[in-house]
């Protein structure tokens, strides 16, 4: 017998999605709130679509995360 599979549909996400994802609770009640419909988008949407990104923009953020880690660790060290 055949089987199919369903096919999701393919979302394009922004990073800005991604960050209101991420983010520390904001005390900026227009930030709280577009943090709080991301949040609640993505918990009941998610399973419904394949999500992607563009390659460039992934790079670019995995580059500028780098920097700020390195950053980061260097004032740490300074602290020691």
């Amino acid at each position: 017998m055949l089987q199919y599979s369903t096919i999701k549909p393919t979302l394009y996400v922004e990073t800005t999605v991604i960050s209101y994802l991420v983010a520390r609770p904001s005390n900026d009640a227009s930030l709280v709130h577009r943090q709080h419909i991301t949040q609640q988008l993505w918990e009941e949407c998610a399973h419904d679509y394949e999500f992607v990104v563009s390659e460039t923009r992934f790079v670019t953020q995995q580059v500028f995360y780098l920097q700020l880690f390195a950053r980061h660790l260097k004032l740490l060290r300074e602290l020691k």
